[in-house]
C-alpha cells in the first residue's frame, strides 16, 4: 500500500483502488471537506435546513457493512419500482462527499417513484455528529442493519477491498493489514453503530436484519424494508438472495484463526446490544470462518538453519523430518533456509520431495555486521538473517500464492518482520536467551557480550511469543514457560531420536561414551570438562573406564586430549553401535538449551544415561536415565553405573543426588 493510499484508508476510501494517487487525493480531501461543512452547517445552523424546504428527503438508509446481501437488496428494490434510487448503488455523499453537495444528492432522486432510499452500507460507520445532522435534513429518516456473521462478513471483505479493481488475488500480509486497520474494525463494530444510529434515531426506526434471512425468507425481508421506507404496495415475484456469492479463494489457517479472534468481541457486544438476536449471535460463534482444505493450500516455510537428513545435528535432521511431514500435507512448500558454517560442514541434501521447492541462502560474518548495523535492537541471529533474506522474505510475503506460513528454529522467525508474524506459526527448538545465559555463567570468553545478547535476545522472544499465531515446542518444560509469557496457543510437538531402532550389542567392559556434533561449540566445552574435570575421578575408582567421543568435526582445542584412554572417533556413519557399546553415555553439558536429541538416542537404545541438568532439559524420566545435580553427583551415577565395588558405611548423599535409589554409598573424598 502507497503512502497516498494510507492516507486515503484514513478518510474511509477504498486504498486499493487504480485511480488512488496525488491528484485523487486532492479531490477527495476537497469533497471530504465540502461534505463535512455542509453537514456541519445542517447540525449548527438553525436556518441551513431551510435550504432544502420543498425537495424530497430520503426515507430509508440501509446500512451494515459490505458483502452482506445489500447488492440483491438494491436490485430487488429497482425491480418492484414501489420507491426512488439513485442512478448508482452507494453514492458515498455523506460518508465521502463523492456528490459535491447536499442539493445536488437530492436532484439525483427521482421522486415521483416514490419514497427516497439509498442502500449505502458505507453509512453504518458514520459519526454521530453526521448522524445527527442527517436527522435534521430527513426527519422520517429510518434504516435498516444487515447483520452478517462477522467472520464471513471479514474475509469477504478483505477478498473484496484488497482485490478490487486489480484483477488479481491479493497476497494474506496485504489481507492481514486490512484486518487489522481502522478501516475494517469501524465496519466490524456491529454494537457501535447500531448504538450510534438508536440514539439519534430511536430503536422504533432502526430495524436489524439477519443475513441469513435473506437466504431463508428474501420475501418478507423485502416486505418489512418496504414497510419501513412507507411503502404498503403488494409486491411481485421477488428473486432468490442474495446474488452475490464471491469468487472462491483459499484461506489459510491462520489468517483465518485471526479473524475468528477479532470478530469474537464484536459478536459479544452484539449480543449485548441486541438481546432479541441472542440465537443469532450463537449460530454465529457456532459456525466461525473455516480454512480452505489443506490439500489446496500453499506453504511458505523459513527455516533458520539447512534442513538436511545427512546432517551431524539433530536439529536439521528434525527440521528434515517435519518438512517431509508438511510437503505430504500441503500443496506445495516453498522453503527459504539458511546455511551457516556448521551447516557447511555436512554433505548436501541428497533429493527433496517433488512438491517442495528449496531457496538456500548463505550466512557469515558480512551478513553479522550489517545486520548489526542496519538492526541494532534485534539478537545477532536475527539481525544477520534479516539483513540477508529482507528482499525474499518481502517478495514471498507480498505473493497472492501462500495461504500458510512456518517458521522453524528462533532462528527462522528471525528473519520475518513483527508485522508477519500473526501469520506464522512457530516451531521453537530452543529458548535462545537460556544458551547467552548459560555461557555467562559458565565464564566462556566474553562473558559480558554473552549477557547482553541474552537480555536482547529474552525481549525479542517475549515479543515473539505474543505476535506469533501459534507455537509449537519440543518439550514441556519450554511449553510451560513459553505460556506463562503468552496468550497465543502453545502446544508441545514431542521429538525422538532420530536412530532406527535395533538390538543393543553386548557392552565392553568400562566404556563411556560421549555423542555430539564436535563442532558445536556446547559439545566441545562438554567434552573437555569431561576429560578434564570429570574422568580422571571415575579413572580412580574404576581403572577399566575409557572414553569415547563419538562425533564429527572435533577441533584441534578437543584432538589435544586424546590418550590412551580417550578416543575421538571424529565422523561414523553409523554410530549405532558404537554407542551401543558403551556401558554408560554420558551428556555432561554446561551450555546450550533445548531438548537434547542425543539423549533420546542412547536411551532408545538402552544404554544408561547420566544427565546433567542442561544434558536433561525436556527430557522426561525413563527407566535409563540418570539425573545428575552437579559434578560430584555425576562422577557417583558413572561410577555406581559401572559396577565399582565400594566400601558401605559413607555419605549417601551423592547418590541420592544422582537419581539412583538402592545403590550403595560411595564416600565422598573418594569421588571429589
Amino acid at each position: 500500500m502507497t503512502f497516498f493510499n494510507r492516507i486515503l484508508a484514513s478518510f474511509g476510501a477504498n486504498p486499493y483502488r487504480k485511480s488512488a494517487g496525488p491528484f485523487g487525493l486532492i479531490v477527495k480531501c476537497i469533497q471530504y471537506a465540502a461534505v463535512c461543512l455542509e453537514l456541519a452547517a445542517l447540525l449548527w445552523l438553525p436556518l441551513y435546513p431551510r435550504r432544502f424546504n420543498g425537495m424530497a428527503k430520503p426515507r430509508l438508509f440501509v446500512i451494515g457493512a459490505q458483502k452482506a446481501g445489500t447488492t440483491w437488496l438494491d436490485r430487488e428494490l429497482r425491480t418492484q419500482g414501489l420507491v426512488a434510487l439513485p442512478d448508482a448503488k452507494e453514492t458515498h455523499h455523506f460518508d465521502r462527499g463523492r456528490v459535491w453537495t447536499i442539493h445536488r444528492y437530492l436532484s439525483g432522486f427521482d421522486a415521483m417513484r416514490g419514497p427516497l432510499v439509498e442502500v449505502a452500507p458505507d453509512y453504518g460507520p458514520l459519526a454521530l455528529w453526521r448522524i445527527r445532522a442527517l436527522a435534521r435534513l430527513c426527519p422520517e429518516l429510518a434504516v435498516v442493519f444487515i447483520a452478517k456473521n462477522p467472520a464471513e462478513r471479514a474475509w469477504s471483505g478483505l477478498r473484496m477491498e484488497t482485490g478490487f479493481d486489480r484483477g488479481a488475488r491479493s497476497s494474506a500480509f496485504d489481507q492481514l493489514l486490512h484486518l487489522r486497520s481502522a478501516r475494517t474494525r469501524r465496519y466490524q463494530d456491529y454494537a457501535g453503530q447500531i448504538a450510534r444510529w438508536q440514539a439519534v434515531l430511536g430503536s422504533d426506526r432502526t430495524k436489524i436484519i439477519p443475513f441469513e434471512r435473506l437466504h431463508t425468507d428474501p420475501e418478507r425481508v423485502l416486505r418489512e424494508v418496504l414497510e419501513l421506507a412507507g411503502v404498503k404496495e403488494p409486491l411481485k415475484r421477488v428473486n432468490a438472495g442474495p446474488a452475490f456469492k464471491g469468487e472462491r479463494e483459499r484461506i489459510g489457517a491462520n489468517l483465518a484463526e485471526i479473524i475468528n479472534q477479532d470478530v469474537a468481541q464484536d459478536i459479544a457486544r452484539f449480543e449485548t446490544c441486541c438481546p432479541h438476536l441472542a440465537q443469532t449471535a450463537q449460530d454465529w460463534r457456532r459456525h466461525p470462518l473455516r480454512p480452505s482444505p489443506i490439500g489446496e493450500r500453499h506453504l511458505f516455510l523459513v527455516c533458520g538453519f539447512n534442513p538436511n537428513s545427512l546432517a551431524t545435528s539433530s536439529g536439521q535432521k528434525l527440521a528434515y523430518q517435519n518438512l517431509l511431514h508438511l510437503a505430504r500435507d500441503y500443496a506445495t512448500v516453498h522453503v527459504l533456509a539458511f546455511r551457516n558454517r556448521l551447516d557447511r560442514l555436512d554433505p548436501p541434501q541428497p533429493d527433496w520431495p517433488k512438491n517442495v521447492t528449496v531457496e538456500v541462502l548463505e550466512i557469515g560474518p558480512k551478513d553479522r555486521i550489517l545486520g548489526a548495523l542496519a538492526y541494532p535492537h534485534l539478537p545477532t541471529f536475527a539481525s544477520a538473517r534479516r539483513w540477508r533474506a529482507r528482499q525474499q522474505v518481502a517478495k514471498h510475503m507480498n505473493s497472492p500464492e501462500f495461504t500458510d506460513f512456518f517458521a522453524d528454529f528462533s532462528q527462522g522467525l528471525g528473519a520475518i518482520p513483527p508485522a508477519c508474524w500473526p501469520l506464522f506459526t512457530f516451531r521453537q527448538h530452543d529458548v535462545v536467551s537460556n544458551l547467552y545465559r548459560r555461557r555467562m555463567k559458565n565464564g566462556v570468553r566474553f562473558s559480558l557480550l554473552f549477557g547482553l545478547e541474552a537480555w536482547r535476545t529474552a525481549r525479542w522472544e517475549e515479543r515473539a511469543w505474543r505476535g506469533v499465531c501459534n507455537v509449537e515446542t519440543l518439550s514441556q518444560t519450554d511449553c510451560d514457560l513459553v505460556s506463562g509469557k503468552t496468550s497465543v496457543p502453545v502446544s508441545v510437538q514431542l521429538v525422538r531420536g532420530t536412530f532406527a531402532s535395533t538390538p543393543r550389542p553386548k557392552p565392553v567392559k568400562g566404556r563411556l561414551v560421549f555423542w555430539g556434533n564436535m563442532a558445536r561449540a556446547e559439545n566441545e566445552d562438554a567434552a573437555i570438562h569431561l576429560i578434564t574435570k570429570l574422568f580422571p575421578t571415575i579413572k580412580r575408582h574404576c581403572p577399566a573406564a575409557h572414553i569415547l567421543v563419538v562425533g564429527a568435526h572435533p577441533g584441534k582445542r578437543l584432538l589435544r586430549y586424546a590418550a590412551d584412554d580417550v578416543t575421538l572417533t571424529g565422523f561414523v556413519e553409523d554410530p549405532v553401535p558404537l554407542l551401543g557399546s558403551a556401558e554408560v553415555a554420558l551428556a555432561p553439558l554446561r551450555l546450550g538449551s533445548g531438548v537434547k536429541i542425543k539423549v533420546f538416542e542412547t536411551i532408545d537404545i538402552g544404554v544408561p544415561t547420566v544427565v546433567s541438568p542442561v544434558g536433561g532439559e525436556g527430557i522426561p524420566d525413563h527407566p535409563c536415565l540418570v539425573r545428575a545435580e552437579d559434578d560430584q553427583a555425576f562422577i557417583a551415577a558413572v561410577v555406581r553405573i559401572l559396577g565399582q565395588s565400594v566400601p558401605t558405611g559413607y555419605n549417601a548423599s551423592l547418590l541420592a543426588r544422582s537419581g539412583i535409589s538402592g545403590a550403595q554409598d560411595v564416600p565422598v573424598e573418594m569421588l571429589v
